[in-house]
């Protein structure tokens, strides 16, 4: 059952209803019966975590029309109920379609695919594999012990400890050339655990600037859900905090120039 993708659509749409259940049967290759049965499912489950009365029901305590309506009072748990519910620009997605959503970003390449299905092997089997890798300096080959891939500042990393180096390193997807499994016997696998950045948590602070009066600018406060002095603390792991933060060491620039151009219509 996927009743994560149903708490998704009562979550963002406050229904799962016919615009909802055409989406999920497509997406998830079940008939309507089927969808009926896993709606039930949810109805139930939701149902006993948060009263009987959290759906618009008839006087004889039937669904309307079938659908699980939301009553407008009522909040869901902060925490999923199920697992696997999608975020909510996944879910946007998958339920409106390109017709009434859209998402723009300037997307960085996609890994070769070759690469990802060594490197997802060798994370799961935990074995070592040397990596042909183009850093901004230049080419260079090197063993490494993976162990996490993280997607973060719009881009997917990986993680792992690096055997020619002897300390854990990030590698950006993309500049990975070749990947193969090590042969060298005395490459052994180095576990996450060892990992001392990527075990620790630290606190990220998000501020805003304010305005030129010095006042919490109402806009970036929503926005950024900052409280009333406008300031937002999250934890994340150490290993990810520098892509995080906007502070740069002196003398960084930007690899890249994006500009506007004025393009001729009709």
């Amino acid at each position: 059952m996927n009743l994560g993708w149903i708490e998704a659509s009562l979550r963002y749409a406050g229904r799962f209803s016919v615009r909802e259940k055409v989406p999920y049967q497509e997406m998830f290759g079940v008939s309507e019966a089927t969808v009926s049965r896993h709606q039930a499912r949810a109805a139930e489950i939701i149902g006993n975590i948060c009263g009987e009365d959290v759906f618009e029901r008839t006087p004889k305590g039937r669904l309307v029309r079938g659908h699980l309506l939301l009553k407008n009072d009522v909040a869901l748990p902060k925490a999923d109920i199920f697992d696997r519910v999608p975020s909510m620009e996944r879910w946007l997605e998958d339920a409106l379609g390109e017709r009434h959503f859209g998402s723009f970003e300037i997307s960085r390449a996609t890994p070769d695919p070759h690469v990802l299905r060594v490197l997802i092997r060798a994370i799961q089997d935990q074995h070592v594999v040397t990596l042909q890798y183009q850093s901004r300096s230049g080419e260079s080959e090197r063993p490494l012990s993976p162990y996490v891939l993280v997607r973060v500042a719009g881009r997917l990393h990986l993680r792992g400890y690096d055997h020619a180096k002897n300390d854990m390193r990030d590698f950006v997807l993309t500049r990975i050339l070749r990947v193969r499994p090590s042969h060298d016997a005395e490459d052994l696998f180095v576990p996450q655990e060892n990992d001392r950045e990527w075990q620790r948590r630290v606190r990220v602070i998000i501020r805003d600037k304010r305005d030129d009066q010095g006042r919490v600018r109402p806009g970036v406060q929503r926005d950024y859900s900052l409280d009333e002095s406008g300031t937002r603390v999250v934890q994340v792991r150490e290993a990810v905090a520098p892509y995080l933060v906007d502070d740069r060491e002196d003398g960084f620039e930007s690899p890249v120039v994006i500009s506007k151009e004025h393009s001729e219509t009709g």
